[in-house]
């Protein structure tokens, strides 16, 4: 048990593919299909003019998004630094920087996202132990 070492555990935890691919989707599911940033707060709702050209493509009209091409969506990915996990994507859409008219909270989770995160981490540092002291 001494030989443990839970930092590399945790890191390797936090380097798989698909817990990287489950912080995207989190992100991305609170912004398409609730409109809020990582404070839970609202992005806003579309003026009537781009709710009509929203429509005319067939997309979600009730809130804002962030999702028009999917480019910014498709920039997205996850980097594991030594003491915290960072969310980053390229907010410059054509002439607009997201984060200038959104803010930087639109990358990061919102506390239900970051606690069904911590729960998911906790299962596998755990199963990840079980493994090494076998």
């Amino acid at each position: 048990l001494k030989k443990l070492d839970f930092g590399v555990a945790f890191r390797k935890i936090l380097r798989k593919k698909q817990i990287k691919d489950l912080i995207i989707e989190m992100n991305q599911e609170q912004l398409f299909n609730q409109g809020v940033d990582s404070n839970n707060e609202t992005l806003g709702e579309y003026s009537p003019r781009t709710v009509v050209i929203k429509q005319s493509k067939g997309q979600r009209t009730d809130h804002i998004t962030l999702f028009d091409t999917g480019d910014f969506y498709a920039s997205f990915k996850v980097i594991i630094e030594p003491n915290a996990i960072v969310i980053d994507a390229d907010g410059q859409k054509e002439d607009t920087d997201l984060f200038a008219e959104y803010g930087n909270d639109i990358l990061g989770l919102t506390d239900f996202n970051l606690n069904r995160l911590r729960e998911l981490l906790i299962r596998e540092f755990v199963f990840e132990l079980r493994n090494r002291l076998r």
